[in-house]
């Protein structure tokens, strides 16, 4: 029995040996495994973060690359320029809303269409061609062509052809951008013309003050000889009438001097009531009033105006001869002021206040088939006249900063209306 007890209390002592260090064990793993755990965690954290931070870079690059797009697109569809994109083979992928509105066709039309067949011209199927030989020279092209519009007008473009590229340096296809220069083209041609007659008016100019100069000549010639010889009555008639017209031909080279050369305007302030009655002064001392024309007068003593008293009297002159003309058998000659209002300042343009006179007669009115060619040069329905007073008055006008026009009715009279700026303190100022 004794034996049995040692026997298991030695047992029990090797099994508690033998348990100790695989409790141990047990623990080292236990730690190993939980400190293994904390590591992953941790490890997971920081990968995590990571991650939504790399996640949060995606998100903002894509943003600015969509608004990059977005731009992008904005600026090819703002440009006023035509900006059509193709391929190597020069078939149309893309185009602005400006190639639109410069063609004038839709954009679907275009995209279903080629570069050479868009624009049928010899350099877009050259440079087409130079492009599909060797794509690797950076070959470029710049020209003006035209083009029929649907509508049947001609079109002149300035187009410019480029190598479109893609972000690696490889050429992809054909960038295209064009303008419309009729409009351009038509001014150009305008001031050409405009210059070729500023040319041939300064040579007539010329011509006309050469004339000038023998002809009062022949007109002094003609009055001695007439004061002299003892004449029949035929040849003295014959010398009247070459002194008549030998005046009319002077005063058209004169009328036409001043509107081929107009000289440099000396304004200042100047009451318009003054000059007014210096004009119909030196009207009713001259043989130019016939009988049975009443003039009258609406004018405002303070009334100033900036503008040149020689030209202004010249315009004055014109005005009135031609409304006493329109009234062979007498009538009523009215000469008016007003002040304008605010509104019409405003459409002026002058920068100024501005006076309308009124120049009105009761004559037969103006034919409305020619009221167009009023103020036109060497246009005039009158026998024996030049066609330039109106033109003359149309151009000292403008000189001034002002305008005319004419009201009429067929029958019932006309009345040419002046709009001249008036002297105000601030350019009183200036004057002083």
């Amino acid at each position: 029995m004794l034996f049995y007890l040692e026997q298991g209390s030695r047992a029990v002592v090797e099994a508690e040996h033998l348990a100790a260090p695989a409790l141990s064990q047990l623990y080292y793993r236990v730690f190993l495994n939980l400190f293994s755990f904390v590591i992953i965690a941790f490890l997971s954290n920081q990968l995590t973060g990571r991650l939504k931070k790399a996640g949060e870079a995606i998100r903002e690059r894509e943003d600015s690359i969509e608004d990059l797009q977005v731009l992008n697109e904005n600026i090819v569809q703002s440009v006023t320029s035509g900006l059509i994109t193709t391929d190597l083979a020069g078939r149309i992928t893309s185009a602005n809303i400006s190639s639109e509105k410069i063609l004038k066709i839709t954009r679907r039309e275009i995209m279903q269409t080629t570069l050479d067949r868009l624009f049928p011209l010899h350099q877009v199927k050259d440079y087409l061609s130079r492009v599909s030989t060797n794509v690797s020279d950076d070959v470029f092209s710049r020209f003006e062509g035209s083009r029929l519009a649907p509508i049947g007008e001609e079109m002149i473009l300035g187009m410019t052809l480029s190598l479109l590229r893609n972000n690696r340096g490889e050429p992809v296809g054909v960038l295209c951008t064009f303008q419309d220069l009729t409009q351009m083209k038509t001014l150009e041609g305008e001031m050409r013309r405009r210059e070729q007659l500023a040319m041939v008016g300064e040579l007539a100019a010329g011509i006309a003050h050469e004339i000038r100069n023998p002809l009062a000549s022949m007109s002094g010639s003609i009055q001695v000889l007439a004061s002299e010889l003892e004449l029949k009555e035929d040849s003295r008639q014959l010398m009247e009438i070459i002194l008549k017209e030998t005046d009319r031909l002077n005063n058209l080279i004169g009328n036409f001097l001043m509107y081929a050369k107009p000289r440099p305007l000396a304004c200042k302030p100047l009451r318009l009531k003054e000059l007014l009655e210096e004009s119909l002064t030196l009207l009713q001392n001259s043989d130019r009033l016939p009988r049975g024309v009443c003039i009258e007068t609406d004018l405002d003593s303070d009334t100033q105006l900036h503008v040149d008293a020689m030209a202004i009297r010249q315009v004055f002159w014109n005005l009135v001869i031609n409304a006493i003309e329109a009234m062979p058998d007498g009538g009523r000659l009215k000469i008016a002021c007003t002040r304008m209002s605010q509104e019409h300042v405003q459409a002026s343009d002058a920068g100024t206040s501005m006076v309308r006179i009124s120049i009105s007669d009761t004559g037969g009115g103006i034919d409305p088939c020619i009221k167009e060619k009023l103020f036109f040069p060497f246009h005039t329905t009158k026998e024996g006249g030049s066609g330039l007073g109106l033109a003359i008055v149309h151009q000292i006008i403008k000189q001034h900063d002002g305008w005319v026009d004419a009201v009429s009715v067929p029958g019932d009279g006309s009345v040419f209306h002046l709009y001249l700026p008036e002297s105000t303190p601030a350019l009183m100022h200036q004057e002083v």
